[in-house]
């Protein structure tokens, strides 16, 4: 095929998926974000997004676990977790922003057994950020949303407001005693979520926690490139990180090495377990 067949083919093929995938999601009951990026939400739908990443959190995963998702997103971790640990876990689902996680009933084919609307980890009501119709990129600094706008033309940052809570004070509530797993994939923002969860890691030994590292967004959020590293290991937590279909580690000593890795991959998820 040639370059301007090809081109042409691309130009014709887009129009008819974004018509054909909302259909197609209707019969699965998952639907991914209208206006998010095609292939990503082609990748979400077969089940083939972030395969590898999804493929090692599966070693820690087992029937009957209580596992956090904050930063759900649309719910497409959600729903992988929920098919891992089965009718007898729970998996609470956490995203802040209304547009892409709204009230709704839940979809078929989930077990997720909490799905909550604007909710988060951190106190009180406070601004959330969009990356204009970008709807997978939401932070709680109006800086890293606008650096996914830089080139792109008549799209601005805009803000909704939303309640969020702290996650301790969500676990009391709920009666929860143990929490298996937490994954965090909040922009930058992860220490934050992490404070709200000190007393429910100190009561969950063996907890795992996958959280998104992306040396960008931590500025963003007020942190050095490696604070989050630093907090982990304080807390008695081994770091490593997805490479080559294994899990790579991350010590001390090769954390500059590391950073300017991620650094060139944009982010990484980080998986740390108790020593």
């Amino acid at each position: 095929m040639n370059a301007s067949l090809w081109q042409v083919s691309r130009r014709l093929g887009k129009p008819i998926l974004e018509v054909a995938l909302p259909r197609a999601e209707r019969l699965t009951g998952f639907r991914t974000a209208a206006g998010d990026y095609l292939p990503n939400r082609l990748r979400m739908f077969i089940g083939s997004y972030e395969a590898e990443e999804l493929g090692l959190m599966r070693r820690f995963l087992w029937t009957g676990q209580t596992i956090i998702d904050a930063g759900a997103n649309i719910g497409y971790t959600a729903r992988f977790f929920a098919g891992a640990v089965g009718e007898t876990g729970k998996v609470y689902a956490f995203e802040p922003n209304p547009v892409i996680f709204p009230s709704r009933t839940k979809r078929r084919g989930e077990r997720t057994s909490k799905d909550l609307q604007t909710r988060s980890l951190f106190p009180n009501r406070i601004d959330l950020f969009l990356a204009g119709n970008n709807h997978s990129v939401a932070s709680f600094s109006e800086e890293y949303p606008a650096m996914h706008l830089a080139y792109r033309k008549d799209e601005t940052v805009r803000s909704v407001r939303v309640k969020v809570v702290p996650g301790d004070e969500f676990v009391r509530a709920e009666g929860i005693n143990h929490v298996d797993a937490i994954k965090l994939d909040v922009e930058g923002w992860e220490l934050h979520a992490l404070a709200g969860f000190e007393k429910t890691i100190a009561k969950s030994p063996g907890i795992s926690l996958f959280c998104e590292f992306s040396p960008p967004a931590q500025p963003c959020a007020g942190h050095t490139h490696r604070d989050l590293l630093d907090w982990l290991w304080d807390h008695k937590f081994s770091i490593r990180y997805p490479k080559g279909g294994s899990l790579r580690p991350v010590s001390p000593d090769s954390i500059d090495q590391f950073i300017v890795e991620v650094n060139a991959r944009d982010y990484v998820t980080i998986f740390a377990t108790q020593r």
